[in-house]
This record gives structure tokens, sequence and C-alpha cells, in this order.
């Protein structure tokens, strides 16, 4: 009756992309610094080489001038002449961050030149915002600039792809930059993929944010939620519900991973239920093939549930269970009675009707089997091997119907990390009394 799962069909190279982010290099006349310049190295860093090269198939002048020598064209300009891009998919900033690098620049000066483009009365920004802006914090008159001529689409272009590469964009955000990629540009996912070096799935996932209530949106972007509470509230289709969820995630400091094992617990309870019943019906239906009628199963199946109860032998679980089955009988019997069969006949009538049983037990275990393999592709795409998929895992191993499922079932991913987060030995010790119940039942 058991049905395995199977592979799971993609990578880890789909759930893990390589962030090919490069930190900028030092100019040769720069001391080695402290704690503050590493931060604004890493503000200062070029784009990316390889976003630049994929880009730069169809885009050669916008690229080139990311990663061409900048000394000739560098100059300073009045920082009071340097507006903000007006496409800038960046609307938020980290005041403390800012306040770090300000000083950092009040120390060792703006490492990397601003990238801007001249529109006459002023220069706009293309790369380089969070320099500028630190840059009046800490009181610079001017700033060093590179200019550059670029169209529209290479502007808006350059510039998501700087923010998304550097990972400076929320969630919400970088969606944002990826719908405005697709909607402005036509450019298809995979494209987007390659040239900001994310996986198409990460970037499908990130466009499906967007498909969230604005409400839970903006608790994204304010950090009231993460990002991994937000896929999972994607499966809710009700706006209404989407936040009132979102809210008690926040309220109640719910985490996703609770909420994933709350549902797979559900399911592997009922899988645990469905099982039961299936075999206590199939072995008093077996008293059939003794010569006894079905008004006599009936009889004894009453007669062993009133006796049990006295004795205070039943859990309120099972005792469900054996009124399901009673309920079952009696409706094989009323068949019975109004179709007027004879014994033999009463039993090929009987296994007919048995036969969508087993039937309703493997859609179940099928259905739970996919939602817990469902479960570890969300867990590594959102989290990957962290502290996060260490609980998952935890929380399957101390859930009774889990461990009873898995071990009914089997589960790749599960035992993968079971043996790598090293809980070989706690699921022995489950198993073990799993084995010593079902002994006593």
């Amino acid at each position: 009756m058991a049905v395995k799962k199977k592979g799971l069909g993609r990578g880890l190279d789909a759930l893990f992309p390589e962030k090919s982010v490069k930190p900028a290099e030092k100019k040769p006349e720069q001391k080695p610094v402290a704690t503050n310049e590493s931060l604004h190295q890493q503000e200062e860093g070029s784009l990316n080489a390889s976003a630049v090269k994929s880009a730069a198939e169809t885009k050669d002048t916008a690229q080139a001038a990311v990663v061409e020598e900048p000394k000739k064209s560098e100059m300073l300009v009045k920082i009071s002449k340097v507006e903000p891009n007006r496409t800038q998919p960046r609307k938020q900033f980290d005041e403390d961050a800012l306040l770090e690098l300000s000083e950092s620049i009040k120390q060792f000066g703006i490492l990397q030149p601003l990238l801007v483009s001249d529109k006459g009365d002023y220069y706009e920004i293309i790369a380089g915002e969070r320099r500028w802006r630190a840059a009046k914090l800490a009181g610079l008159k001017e700033v060093p600039v590179i200019i550059k001529e670029f169209n529209d689409q290479q502007v808006v272009e350059i510039s998501l792809i700087e923010n998304i590469q550097r990972e400076d964009l929320n969630p919400i955000e970088e969606a944002m930059a990826y719908k405005r990629l697709i909607d402005e540009f036509k450019l298809k996912q995979d494209n987007i993929a390659e040239r900001v070096s994310k996986s198409r799935t990460a970037v499908t996932n990130s466009l499906r944010l967007l498909k969230l209530d604005e409400r839970v949106q903006q608790m994204l972007i304010d950090e009231m939620i993460s990002a991994g509470h937000a896929r999972a509230i994607l499966a809710i289709t009700d706006k209404d519900k989407q936040a009132s969820v979102a809210m008690k995630i926040f309220d109640e400091k719910l985490s996703v991973v609770g909420l994933l094992n709350g549902k797979l617990s559900e399911m592997f309870a009922e899988s645990y239920r469905q099982d039961a019943y299936v075999t206590e019906l199939f072995g008093w239906l077996k008293q059939l093939k003794t010569g006894k009628t079905l008004s006599q199963v009936v009889k004894e199946i009453h007669e062993d549930f009133n006796e049990k109860k006295k004795t205070e032998k039943l859990g309120k679980a099972q005792e469900h269970m054996l009124l399901d089955v009673i309920k079952t009988l009696e409706s094989y019997e009323q068949i019975s009675k109004a179709e007027h069969l004879e014994a033999e006949a009463e039993f090929e009538r009987v296994r007919e009707e048995f036969k969508k049983e087993p039937a309703k037990l493997e859609q179940q275990t099928e259905n739970t089997t996919k939602e817990l393999d469902n479960a570890f592709d969300f867990m590594e795409e959102a989290f990957g091997q962290s502290q996060e998929m260490v609980v998952f895992v935890t929380e399957l191993n101390v859930n009774y119907y889990s461990v009873w499922f898995i071990k009914e079932n089997g589960c790749d991913k599960y035992y993968q990390y079971n043996r790598g987060l090293l809980f070989d030995e706690q699921q022995a010790e489950i198993m073990a009394e799993m084995d010593e119940l079902e002994r006593k039942f």
C-alpha cells in the first residue's frame, strides 16, 4: 500500500544560486584600513564581471563603460549639482549603514567615483546613490564622478543590475526591478537570471511575491515578516486572509517552519488514521471468509467495542476509528439486505465496496508524500542548510506521526538531512518505541 516517493526533479544548483558579486579592488595608493573601510569598499565595488559580460551581448556600449579604466574621464563636481536616478529601484536606505559609510568617507574619501549622466543643468546618478547620500552626510562639497552618455534603457538596466547584484534591494524592490525589465524592455526570465547571476528559479520566486496583498508586501519591506513567511502565504489566494495571516505571524512570532510542520503534522496524522482504519476494517471483513455473515460480523464488532469501552482500553483516536469501521460495516450490511444477497454473493459485493477504501488511502499517501517533498524543496530554496532546516528536520523527528509516515513510505530528502544533521540515533530510538507500541496492539 505504501507509495514511495520519487526524485525531486531539480538539483541543488537551482536552489542555491552562486553569488558572483566580487569585492572592489583597492587602489594601490590606499593604505589598509580598519572596520569601516570594508563597508565602504563593498559599496564602492564595480559591477560583477560575469553580469557585465552577459549584458554586453546586447548592451556593449553601456556595460563597457562600467568596466573600462575610469581615470581619463574622472572629474570632481559640486555635490549640489548631482541628483539621484529617478529610475532607481531602491527606495529605502539603511540610515545606520549610511552613517557608518559617511564616517569612512570622512577618513578615506570616496574610493570609487559615481557613474553619472550629464543632464545639462545637473548630473543624474546611474550608479552610486548610496555613496552620494553618505558623502552629503559627511559634509563633502564635491564628489568624484565619471560622466557617461547612455540611453534610457541602458541607464535603467545598469542601475537595476548594480542594485540587484549587490543585494541592496529589499525583496519587493528586487521583484519590481525584475518586473520592470520584463515589462519595459521585454526581457525573458532566463535573460534576467543570466544578467544578475541568479538562477531562473530565484527570479521566478521573486516575481511571485508581487501577487501578495499590498499590506503583506509592505510588511515584507518593513521586515515585519521574512521572505520565507511571504512565500508560505502565497498559498492563500484571498487577499484579506493573506494580510490576516501575515499579521498573525508578526504578532505571535510564528515561524515559517512552524507553519510547514503544522500543516504536515495534520496530513501525517490523517494518513495514520486512514491506514489504521483500512487495516481494522480489513481484519473484520476477513471473517466473512470463515462463513460468517455481515450481520454476525457487525454484531461482534459492537460487542468488542462496548467491552473495550467498559474496560477503558480505548483512546479517543482509536474510539473514533472503530466507530468509522462500524459505520462502514453497517453500510455494507444495508446494501446486502437491500439486494437480498446470499453468503457467496454478499462476500463478492462487499469485496467490491472495500476496494474503494485502499484507493482512498493510496491517494492520501500520495498527497502527503507530495507535500513533504514540496516542503523540503521550499526549505532548501528559502533557507538552505541553515538553522531553520535543523529545526524543520528536528520537528519531523519528534513527531510520532511524521516518523511513522516516513518509516512506512520513505523520503529521500529526509534521510539525507537526517544523516547530515546527525539525527540517526534519535530517529532509531523513536522507531524502536513505535515498534514496541505496534507489538502491544
